[in-house]
């Protein structure tokens, strides 16, 4: 629930699949904002799920997880 840019989010695909070839940054990589609140998200997420935010790497890393 904070923001990030896409060229953050290559950096950890980068990271977490270093054999593989990824686009270069983008040039202007401009902050996505999220407009949840975030004490209502994490209480969502914690009757929902059991368990609160979680970092942008582990987000990222779970979502790819899933479409391998």
């Amino acid at each position: 629930a904070k923001p990030y840019t896409w060229n953050e989010i290559l950096a950890i695909l980068r990271n977490l699949y270093p054999g593989k070839t990824f686009p270069e940054d983008l040039p202007v990589s401009k902050v996505s904002r999220m407009s949840v609140p975030n004490e209502r998200g994490e209480q969502l997420l914690k009757e929902v799920f059991g368990k609160g935010w979680v970092s942008l790497e582990d987000t990222v890393k779970e979502n790819v997880a899933g479409s391998e």
